[in-house]
């Protein structure tokens, strides 16, 4: 998973379900995540430290962090040439978090597999289609 993604996670801990901001019904592609992971390499490196701090908001749901990143101006140009809205870009984002720290902790052995079903089980329809994504291409977890 790129740095990008994992100081979001660290940042949220374990709260996303709570987030206001429905990411959870956003359905991912490869080639969208492909596009939010070079947008956020290019955005990181443009804009660096700045971006970084102020990303790391504990705080964080999706619509705070497509107004962030709409308050950067570096970012819109990327995101244009990548094909994405802010907004696109933080659901994405967010999305591709929640998947992939649950196919990171259903990846540890020491996971209960009985309670990961029983979790898999509440996340509606798109978050579960994300996870199998991940789960098919773990190479998108870098």
């Amino acid at each position: 998973m790129s740095r990008f993604l994992v100081v979001i996670v660290l940042a949220l801990g374990l709260a996303a379900p709570a987030v206001a901001e429905d990411f959870t019904r956003y359905a991912l592609s490869v080639a969208t995540i492909q596009k939010v992971q070079s947008a956020s390499k290019e955005i990181e490196k443009k804009v660096g430290k700045k971006y970084e701090d102020n990303k790391a908001d504990e705080n964080m749901d999706a619509a705070r962090f497509a107004k962030f990143v709409d308050s950067v101006p570096e970012a819109k140009p990327i995101l244009a040439k990548h094909g994405l809205s802010s907004k696109e870009f933080a659901h994405a984002s967010f999305a591709m978090m929640e998947a992939g720290l649950f196919v990171m902790l259903t990846m540890d052995p020491k996971a209960d597999q009985k309670e990961a079903a029983k979790l898999m089980a509440t996340y509606p329809a798109e978050t579960r289609a994300n996870i199998e994504l991940l789960r098919r291409n773990p190479q998108l977890l870098k």
